[in-house]
């Protein structure tokens, strides 16, 4: 485990600075002891509570900091008896128990490619790394869900620029999607619309991206409408079977971007696997289905009458996002309100450091890394907290991740590639407004 020079904690939510030298402790030492030789206690503005902790970073890699949560709470709380018993928790990176879906469209690419035990299962579709129900697998936070960690730890997980839109609610979801056969032809909403017509779900709007990690030769998506059209005649080409000719298909390759904004028809066609980041969102309403039947033998429920509320008539603007260089093998493959995406070649370590305005989340699409003292595979996420500080990407060999995160868009894009010398034109096909 790497832990950053400054280690920070949380108690009761608020944070705590942990000195960044190193005290002498051996593992067998007692949490009593540890406590009584290695913490600093003292009141700050407000009545805060500053733990300046010396527990020995060893100790920290060892994992022998969680079983001493609850002694070093209980002494805290001894000493200031106006506070409550809360565990304190290390920010550090957190490895994610990934949620595995099955679907009629899915089939055996996705763990083929990521070299899945057989027996391979048929029905594959999605692999949901980074997702808010995402159980963390180590450290002090381990069994807690991804969202449970960024309520309890707020800004120092999720940094501070999502938190004035959606609070402490850990904002985006990345997966692997591999279509063996077409998914149906469906669209998701927005925000406004999510947060009023759906806002029992609990759910944001959706709007997505894609990165083309594989395509068979003649593979397509159906992206948007081919020529403006109406709610009207759009509900009419549902009811008389002729949608198909009303929408538009784009031929892909591996290695292509596409934004697919809240209110866009899409669909992926078979033949393709895809890593997407989007809003943490599964609000999706299908609108034709190739009238196709589920486990239970009846058809897949539509949602028209939502979908023509939300379905925008008129042709996308732009069809595929050309990437943009940040600097030598670090490519910004597109950006929005809602969600950064990165592709990073490495041939050697190199050195990298969170923001305190968002959290990083890395995945290896090629080759293997150690991210922030990590070991993943392909396939494999992690989640590096807002306030984690420095830390390292050391590949095996040569390896490629791609790094998602909530932008500033001015001040983490927009600024530094005007300084590149990118004009506005040019920055506006990558960095999208909405």
């Amino acid at each position: 485990m790497c832990w950053p020079k400054s280690s920070e904690f949380y108690y009761d939510n608020k944070k705590i600075v942990g000195c960044g030298r190193i005290a002498k402790a051996t593992l067998g030492e007692s949490a009593t002891s540890v406590m009584r030789e290695n913490v600093k206690r003292e009141i700050v503005t407000h009545h805060a509570l500053r733990i300046t902790c010396l527990a020995s970073r060893a100790a920290l890699a060892a994992r022998h900091f969680h079983p001493y949560r609850r002694a070093v709470a209980r002494a805290a709380s001894n000493a200031f008896p106006f506070t409550r018993y809360r565990p304190i928790v290390a920010i550090y990176p957190l490895r994610l128990k990934p949620k595995l879906d099955h679907r009629l469209w899915g089939g055996q690419r996705l763990a083929r490619w990521l070299g899945l035990p057989e027996p391979l299962p048929d029905d594959l579709a999605e692999i949901w790394l980074v997702y808010a129900e995402n159980p963390i697998l180590n450290g002090p936070l381990a069994g807690k869900t991804l969202g449970e960690a960024a309520r309890e730890l707020g800004e120092g997980l999720l940094g501070s620029q999502s938190i004035p839109r959606y609070d402490r609610d850990f904002p985006q979801l990345a997966k692997f999607i591999d279509a063996n056969d077409r998914l149906s032809i469906q669209v998701h909403p927005d925000d406004a619309y999510a947060h009023t017509v759906e806002a029992h779900t609990g759910f944001h709007g959706k709007t997505e991206a894609w990165y083309i990690l594989h395509a068979e030769p003649g593979a397509t998506l159906i992206y948007g409408l081919k020529r403006p059209s109406s709610r009207e005649e759009f509900a009419r080409a549902v009811a008389e079977g002729w949608l198909e000719e009303l929408v538009h298909y784009l031929p892909v390759q591996t290695g292509d971007v596409i934004f697919v904004p809240a209110g866009t028809l899409h669909a992926i066609n078979e033949g393709i696997l895809l890593f997407e980041i989007q809003q943490k969102s599964d609000l999706t309403y299908r609108v034709y289905d190739y009238n196709r039947r589920g486990p239970d033998g009846k058809l897949r429920e539509l949602h028209l009458e939502k979908a023509l509320d939300v379905i925008r008539y008129e042709p996308p603007a732009q069809e595929k996002i050309p990437p943009i260089a940040l600097e030598p093998d670090r490519d910004l493959l597109v950006a929005c309100p809602y969600f950064a995406l990165e592709r990073h070649r490495l041939a050697q370590a190199r050195a990298y450091a969170t923001r305190p305005t968002s959290f990083d989340a890395w995945t290896v699409i090629e080759g293997a890394a150690t991210v922030a003292g990590e070991r993943l595979a392909l396939g494999q996420s992690i989640v590096l907290p807002a306030h984690l500080g420095d830390y390292l990407i050391e590949p095996e060999g040569t390896a490629t991740l791609l790094r998602t995160y909530y932008p500033d868009l001015d001040a983490d894009l927009i600024g530094p590639l005007h300084r590149l010398g990118y004009s506005d034109e040019r920055i506006a096909q990558t960095v999208k407004s909405a």
